[in-house]
């Protein structure tokens, strides 16, 4: 059947093994029988066996996404809100915490107010990163190490078992401190965001 204006409707397409889907003379959309991949043609959507790809336009969602494999993001994210992260290697918290070299490499959530967290003593190359994600302007988080580690970086540097603190009235979900441990001195601020101040 030749393709025409006229042409709409499902189209069966022999050669590719494609069930196409027509309005207009256009084809807007085709099921892969080989592959068992949907592709829309008109607006860049393609859902494969093996995922989602979205090659043109902008996606809503009504409700939410959730990505459940891996994921790349080529151009970046910009979100609104509250952005949560869940996953084997994270761990939500609400009450006074001791890490132990287990937690390391985790991501370490805080979304309740005035939480401790309490550090083993340092380590070569332990890493923790530490989010706030409690109330907005209130929420105040600790980090404690351990009495003979101080904590030091990012223009702050702190004596012997001084703490670190997230203050509440300039807390923003989302403020975090990734640490890395050394051989005897303490921890090392890698990143930071937000507003944190080193005991005297």
């Amino acid at each position: 059947m030749a393709n025409s204006p006229r042409l709409k409707g499902f189209k069966w397409n022999a050669n590719d093994s494609i069930l196409e889907v027509w309005v207009h003379g256009t084809k807007v959309a085709g099921f892969d029988d080989a592959t068992n991949d949907l592709h829309i043609y008109e607006n860049g959507l393609t859902i494969t066996a093996g995922g989602l790809t979205i090659t043109a336009g902008t996606v809503t969602l009504g409700e939410g996404l959730t990505v459940t494999g891996a994921s790349t993001f080529a151009d970046g994210v910009t979100y609104s809100g509250q952005l949560s992260h869940t996953s084997p290697n994270s761990s939500t918290i609400t009450t006074d915490t001791d890490l132990d070299t287990n937690d390391a490499g985790k991501l370490i959530l805080c979304a309740t107010d005035s939480v401790t967290i309490t550090l083993p003593s340092t380590a070569p190359r332990l890493t923790y990163t530490i989010v706030a994600t409690g109330t907005a302007g209130s929420a105040v988080l600790y980090i404690d190490p351990a009495a003979a580690d101080l904590i030091r970086g990012c223009d702050l540097d702190g004596g012997d078992g001084k703490k670190l603190t997230n203050t509440g009235a300039t807390h923003v979900v989302g403020d975090y401190v990734k640490l890395i441990g050394d051989s005897g001195v303490g921890w090392y601020i890698q990143e930071m965001a937000g507003t944190w101040t080193v005991e005297a």
